[in-house]
């Protein structure tokens, strides 16, 4: 239940990201879709319920990106979305 309303939170992000925001935003929706994708397919592929450890590389790669974000976006919200990620990958390494 909750990874449908994850989706459903995600689907509607994005469209408002597609529909309303500049060209900063549209990549964001594109990380961060392509980056739920990427750990879906990696729960499939270990056959678990946790992927292991493809979901730190999946969160430290959306840093990564997200830091190539920041540094040439004028808008705030990347500098947010990176600490946000921080968070998320210190959780996968503890």
């Amino acid at each position: 239940m909750t990874l449908v309303a994850f989706a459903v939170l995600l689907a509607v992000a994005a469209a408002g990201a597609l529909l309303r925001g500049g060209d900063v935003e549209r990549r964001g929706a594109a990380l961060f879709i392509s980056a739920w994708l990427a750990s879906l397919f990696a729960q499939w592929l270990s056959g678990e319920f946790s992927p292991g450890l493809w979901l730190p590389i999946i969160d430290a790669t959306v840093l990564c990106a997200l830091i190539g974000m920041t540094w040439r976006s004028p808008r705030p919200w990347p500098v947010y979305a990176c600490g946000f990620q921080m968070l998320a990958l210190a959780g996968d390494v503890a």
